[in-house]
């Protein structure tokens, strides 16, 4: 078998044979009407011309013909759909060069169309054929326009021994989009890694617990806690091992509802207690979603001893999302000496403590009727509602879309505008309140809401200038202002979620599990292949006379005015 390494270098010429040489009842996939026009067949025969008189270039020097190889997609795309049989032919013919093959499966994969599925197929199950091709074709079944069901089976298939490093690193990549049937696979490869995994380990270790976590199989949790387990404190794998649990029991989740063992919770409150940072508000935020009770102690523990405001907050809510009679007590007490309490006083350097005093009243009167005795003195609410309540969204963020504060008005004269106790379709209605056309509605909180997130390919390698978020599925105001900057390279046919606009042509995206803050993929599709768009959803909190709640931005009757700045 020819090794991939090699061909990284140097790929073999391997026939300086035209194209309009070979066999005419092979190639013969154009219409005849079509004669003197730019085809398919005149494009690959100029793409083998430019290969021809590169033969013997400098490693650097192929960049220049990578380049003018990379600008005849968007010729084959305008050719398609007679393009793909003459691509799906071209990829299947061990005489032609191996690098134009590759081109190749990359254009089936730019065009989408399903046609293509048999010759892909082909590629990957063919193990005399080049890992690197198999590779190529498996990343280009990940941009065809069928149905993940009929995806997932093909990626789940090349997981097994047989198949060569490149290509179940592609199908853990793209796994972590559709979810796996093969839970036990997926953990193997996981920890093939060790407990400590780095570079391309760490990275398969990563999609393998996003994979899980997308799983519809009931036995990817314990996979999931397993693997928790395993993976040493500290591991960017937990992180995502995590978000993956949070993902399955939300509202929503595969696993909503679903109990874990003893030993499970264990696991939690080792994490929960003795580790600190996004692990510990992680933990925290999914006892929360589990919803069980036997969780309530290690939360008590965790918000006594917790430094950061924010991870006591976080604790707060997960105790009221569990809302037994001890979450009461400890949630009490808690709001009761905020006051006092020296984590929730403002120091310098420091960002205001008082949003998370007022998540903590929140939380509080969200199993009280009334307001804890605090609330007035404290602060001014900022925030009435939990950042991270159920939204049954993959990604949710405080704040708008765009630059300046927002001026929502009324304009529904036939209408009530909604308020819903949740920023969320299907959470109980609070109120319906007519309102004169043109009245300003005021709020004090914005979320925007990813209900699913897009997905976009890296076309080229690169490095990108991108705000490092961490492993998070809800991002606060203050996370997102203390985001870091840093060089991320990027790998050709990369895969990663777009989860939402910002402002300023700038996405909230994730890869490998981590969030970042960088350029949209859209304002660059010379460099990005965008496969699909993120479906988002924006709220708003209002507090009127009548009634408060979240009202949806886009309800009908309401409008904006110019932005504030």
């Amino acid at each position: 078998m020819r090794s991939t390494s090699a061909l990284a270098l140097a790929l073999l010429w391997t026939s300086s044979a035209p194209l309009a040489a070979a066999p005419a009842s092979r190639v013969d996939f154009e219409d005849p009407r079509d004669a003197g026009r730019e085809s398919g067949q005149s494009l690959l025969a100029e793409m083998e011309a430019l290969q021809a008189a590169g033969r013997g270039l400098h490693p650097l020097d192929e960049r220049e013909l990578d380049r003018k190889l990379e600008a005849f997609a968007p010729r084959f795309k305008a050719l398609s759909p007679k393009s793909v049989r003459l691509l799906a032919w071209y990829l299947g013919v061990r005489e032609r060069p191996l690098k134009l093959r590759l081109y190749a499966a990359a254009f089936l994969g730019l065009i989408g169309d399903p046609g293509a599925l048999p010759a892909l197929r082909r590629c990957i199950e063919d193990s005399e054929e080049d890992p690197g091709l198999r590779s190529a074709a498996l990343q280009a079944i990940g941009s065809l326009r069928i149905p993940d069901a009929d995806r997932r089976p093909l990626l789940d298939r090349a997981l097994s021994d047989p198949y060569p490093d490149p290509v179940v690193r592609e199908a853990l990549s793209q796994l972590r989009f559709t979810g796996t049937d093969e839970v036990t696979a997926v953990e193997r490869l996981a920890k093939r890694g060790g407990p400590d995994p780095k570079s391309v380990a760490e990275g398969e270790a990563v999609s393998a617990a996003a994979a899980l976590g997308a799983s519809k199989s009931p036995k990817a949790d314990a996979a999931l806690f397993r693997l928790l387990r395993y993976f040493g404190r500290g591991s960017r794998v937990r992180g995502e091992i995590l978000a993956a649990l949070q993902r399955r029991h939300s509202s929503g989740g595969i696993s909503r509802g679903v109990r874990v063992g003893p030993e499970d919770l264990r696991t939690l409150e080792d994490v929960l207690l003795r580790e600190e940072g996004p692990p510990a508000v992680q933990t925290a935020r999914l006892a929360g979603f589990l919803g069980d009770p036997a969780g309530t102690p290690m939360l008590e523990r965790f918000v006594r001893n917790a430094r950061d405001p924010g991870a006591v907050a976080e604790g707060a809510q997960a105790l009221a999302a569990i809302g037994d009679a001890r979450a009461k007590d400890a949630l009490r007490k808690l709001a009761q000496g905020l006051l006092e309490d020296p984590r929730f006083q403002p120091e310098p350097g420091r960002g205001d403590p008082r949003e998370h005093a007022a998540r903590i009243e929140a939380a509080l009167a969200a199993m009280e009727p009334v307001r804890a005795s605090s609330a007035a003195a404290v602060s001014p609410v900022l925030s009435t509602a939990p950042l991270a309540a159920a939204s049954g969204g993959v990604f949710t963020y405080e704040g708008w879309p765009g630059e300046g504060r927002p001026r929502p008005v009324w304009i529904g004269a036939e209408a009530d505008l909604t308020l819903w106790a949740e920023p969320r379709p299907g959470s109980a209605v609070t109120a319906r309140i007519p309102l004169p056309k043109g009245t300003a509605l005021r709020f004090d909180a914005s979320r925007v809401v990813t209900r699913s997130a897009g997905r976009g390919r890296v076309r080229s390698a690169m490095e990108v200038r991108w705000r490092d978020l961490g492993v998070l599925d809800t991002l606060p105001a203050e996370r997102y202002a203390a985001g870091t900057s840093l060089t991320l390279p990027l790998e050709t046919g990369k895969l990663f979620e777009i989860l939402a606009y910002r402002a300023e042509g700038l996405c909230f995206l994730r890869l490998d599990g981590i969030v970042y803050e960088g350029g949209c993929p859209q304002n660059a599709r010379e460099r990005f292949e965008v496969l699909s768009e993120p479906q988002t959803t924006w709220w708003l909190h209002a507090e009127m006379p009548e009634g408060k709640g979240w009202f949806e931005a886009e309800q009908e009757g309401v409008e904006f005015q110019a932005r504030e700045f």
